[in-house]
This record gives structure tokens, C-alpha cells and sequence, in this order.
């Protein structure tokens, strides 16, 4: 089944336009499904929207739209998008998600980009990143990873995670689940390893300030309610030397120092060590 808007040799081509008329006053407008037929033995028809190439302009966009509401107590509509479920009993596994930015030939590639909803009286949606359950026995759950892109010839991408501006800036908050008759997870920093330089540092620092004082860093272990347990150690070591050459292997050190000043002042002072 073909349908197809007119030909225009010189001007623009035909619309084509597909909707449902508005409903009475008491009932819902009716739905608009498209789909592709069943298969009991190859594979389902794909289905495929695509816009057209252009060789002069910009490329054309597509819209995902959900209807909107102007009642006080409904929410506007969602757009649902979901992978294929596999319902196999033995290995059925369901189908993905991709969203990919098109690529660029001479300039750079398309972001990807996924924002909350503004509101201009409450507070703007969020945005949650949530892997999969897993019912299984002794199973994991899904895997949320966050890469920076690679190069080839160049330095690879950065991962970057901000707090909102505002008049006062929000928490970057990371934690792990609260348990509560088992142990808790663990957050492990760590830069990569590096089998021909350097491996990288990393680092902890408080922010500036210009009328007021610097950001505090605390690193504190955790606390325990428990009379037959102690709390968390708090352990601070320098990396070690593990060549196997006996005169080319040496510990890294511990510094701990106060912060100095440059205050033109006698009564300035460095920071003290306590």
C-alpha cells in the first residue's frame, strides 16, 4: 500500500497528513496505530520513519509529540518508547534502546541531549537513569555506565557531572543504597591504569571563593550504633612500589600541610596542621 502526497517540479511536494477527528464533548478522540504484521517463523517487518536528504539546507527534524493538558489535575500525555520484549522461558532477552547523535563529516558529530521539563512555578522535572531489575535468583541487577567518547589520534572525551546554578548552588549527592540487614555498597574512585606512562591523579579539592571562605573538604569514616563493633578506619597511604628491581622502587609519600596565605598583612598566617 503506497501513499504518497503530490509532485511539485518546481515549488514544494504535497502534504500528507493522517489524524482522527475531535471526539463529542463527552468522549476520546479516537487512536491512530500503525503496525507491521506477525511472523510464526522469519522476522516481524521493521518499521522505519525516516526523513528525507536535503543537499542545500538543514536536514529535517522529527517530533515526538504528547498531547498536552489544561486541567489542574491531569498531567500532559508521555511518550513511551520500549524495546522488544524476548518472552522466551529459557533465553529471552529483550530488545534495546539506542539513541545515536548522526555523525559528522569535516565537523563535529550531534549531541544527544535529554532535559528535564521546565516549570515556571514549581520545580523543573528530572531526569532518571535507572538500569534493570533482575528477579532471578543470585542474579545482579543492569549496569548504569557513563563513557566519554574515544579518539584515535587525540585526547579522549571528559565526563563532567555539575549541581544546577541558582541562587545558591545545588548537591552533587552520591551514595550507595541504604541496606538494612546486609552490607551496604561501596563508591570506589579510581583513575585509570597506564602500562606505558603515567597513570593519572586524582583529585579532591574545594572550591574558591572571593568574599567568603574557601569550601571546607572533610573526609570522615562512618559512624557505628552498634556496642560490639568499632567505627569505620579513615586511612590515608601512599602508593606503592612494586617493581621487581630492588634499587628502582620506591613508596610514595604522605604530605600533609597547612594552606598557605598571601595576605600582605602581619597578622596573616598559613593554615595550621591540628
Amino acid at each position: 500500500v503506497h501513499l504518497l502526497s503530490g509532485v511539485s517540479a518546481f515549488a514544494n511536494s504535497g502534504n500528507l497528513v493522517m489524524g482522527t477527528v475531535d471526539s463529542g464533548s463527552m468522549g476520546n478522540s479516537g487512536n491512530v496505530v500503525v503496525e507491521t504484521g506477525h511472523s510464526s517463523i522469519g522476522t516481524a517487518g521493521n518499521f522505519s520513519v525516516a526523513v528525507g536528504d536535503t543537499e542545500t539546507f538543514y536536514g529535517g527534524n522529527i517530533y515526538l509529540t504528547a498531547g498536552k493538558t489544561s486541567s489542574d489535575e491531569m498531567k500532559g500525555g508521555q511518550v513511551v518508547i520500549e524495546g522488544g520484549r524476548g518472552t522466551s522461558l529459557t533465553d529471552g532477552t529483550g530488545g534495546s534502546l539506542m539513541f545515536t547523535a548522526g555523525s559528522g563529516n569535516g565537523g563535529i558529530g550531534g549531541n544527544v541531549d535529554v532535559n528535564g521539563g521546565l516549570s515556571t512555578s514549581s520545580s523543573g522535572g528530572a531526569v532518571f537513569l535507572t538500569a534493570g531489575e533482575a528477579l532471578g535468583l543470585g542474579s545482579e541487577g543492569g549496569l548504569v555506565g557513563l563513557a566519554a567518547g574515544k579518539a584515535t589520534s587525540g585526547i579522549g572525551g571528559s565526563v563532567t557531572i555539575s549541581s544546577g546554578e541558582g541562587k545558591f548552588a545545588g548537591l552533587v549527592h552520591i551514595q550507595t543504597f541504604e541496606q538494612i540487614d546486609s552490607t551496604s555498597g561501596t563508591i570506589q574512585l579510581a583513575t585509570g591504569a597506564s602500562s606505558g606512562g603515567k597513570s593519572g591523579e586524582l583529585l579532591l579539592v574545594g572550591g574558591a571563593g572571593d568574599t567568603g571562605n574557601g569550601g571546607a573538604l572533610t573526609m570522615e569514616a562512618g559512624e557505628t550504633s552498634d556496642a560490639g563493633h568499632t567505627a569505620g578506619t579513615a586511612s590515608l597511604m601512599g602508593g606503592i612500589g612494586s617493581s621487581s628491581r630492588e634499587d628502582d622502587s620506591i613508596g610514595g609519600m604522605v604530605i600533609i600541610s597547612g594552606g598557605g596565605s598571601f595576605a600582605s598583612n602581619e597578622d596573616a598566617s598559613g593554615g595550621f596542621v591540628l
